[in-house]
């Protein structure tokens, strides 16, 4: 009875404004984005999609240097629910930012894929930050030199800037990927405006 006491008093001392940044803090936990997809201004794929969309990549993200091709690698996801698959390609270009950006820049597309639960897309800056919203963002992506196709993609739940991510249905984009030789990617970046980054793709081994 006196731990009821005590704990209702600890409760009853706990001012009103601090318990709405509790509630404040749960719902914002508890939120998650859906992804999307426009192709040539049409909305293609609009399911929503309530997995949560950085699963696979880490929250500080490592400084590296650029590879060109594919590379691979695996890891457990943050929930410990099981393994994610992650390919990657970094753009065979780069732009040149001024302060406080790395002089520098290239983008990268990566590929995490869950077994059973199909594939995942991000688009990542090394350093610099997109200039969209965190609820949209359009991307254009041309295949082997043919006419780009508007992408809609949204931000990560952390609200870092400087990743984006594919909506559904993400599998057209990857079939695309797999069977393309290049890809010019063409996106604004906040500082900078209007860039382009070009990737070689060919040889991706993807099955999930």
């Amino acid at each position: 009875m006196q731990l009821d006491k005590d704990n209702n008093g600890f409760i009853a001392k706990i001012s009103p404004l601090k318990k709405g940044a509790i509630v404040v803090g749960v719902v914002s936990a508890a939120s998650l984005l859906t992804w999307g997809i426009t192709h040539n201004k049409e909305v293609v794929g609009n399911t929503v999609d309530t997995s949560e969309n950085e699963v696979g990549f880490k929250p500080d993200k490592e400084r590296r240097l650029s590879v060109p091709g594919w590379t691979y690698e695996e890891k457990l996801e943050r929930k410990g629910e099981g393994k994610v698959f992650i390919a990657r390609t970094d753009s065979v270009t780069k732009i040149r930012q001024g302060w406080p950006y790395d002089s520098e820049t290239y983008l990268s597309i990566i590929l995490s894929g869950y077994e059973g639960r199909g594939s995942g897309v991000a688009i990542e800056l090394s350093s610099g930050e997109f200039n969209c919203p965190l609820t949209e963002c359009f991307m254009s992506f041309g295949f082997d030199g043919q006419t780009p196709t508007k992408y809609r993609l949204l931000g990560a739940n952390s609200g870092d800037e400087s990743i984006k991510f594919l909506s559904l249905p993400r599998e057209y984009f990857i079939n695309e990927i797999k069977k393309s030789s290049s890809v010019e990617v063409t996106t604004e970046l906040v500082g900078y405006g209007n860039a382009n980054f070009k990737f070689e793709t060919n040889g991706l081994a993807w099955v999930y």
